[in-house]
């Protein structure tokens, strides 16, 4: 993985464990920290809960289990911040994601304008 900003680049390696979760009711969830321009470390909820925290450019946060949603009202709310700014860097709304999966968010782009892909890895 890359993450540059205009005057250098930077590498990453990040490492990949896309086992299924151990618990089948569960699944498993990281953010991954591509956003150019910036240095500040990501965090990131569901539904309000935290999921990953201090994630810094050009690395991945470990996963965390957590339940599956549905989408829908408050259900399936990822919301990706930063200590710098005191709303979301970006809100991805009624996600549905599954049981016995796991999942990644590639969060890149810039600060201003924010990239976020969500995928399911297995």
């Amino acid at each position: 993985m890359t993450a540059a900003r205009r005057d250098a680049g930077r590498a990453g390696w990040v490492e990949d464990d896309n086992r299924l979760p151990t618990e089948a009711a569960r699944l498993k969830l990281r953010l991954v920290n591509a956003v150019a321009e910036t240095v500040l470390p990501l965090a990131m909820t569901l539904d309000f809960g935290p999921v990953a925290d201090s994630v810094a450019v050009g690395s991945a946060s470990p996963y965390a289990s957590v339940e599956p949603t549905t989408g829908g009202g408050t259900d399936g709310v990822l919301s990706i911040t930063t200590p710098a700014l005191g709303s979301p860097l970006l809100t991805l709304s009624d996600q549905i994601l599954r049981a016995n999966g796991v999942y990644s968010v590639f969060l890149a782009g810039t600060r201003d304008a924010p990239l976020a892909v969500l995928r399911k890895d297995r």
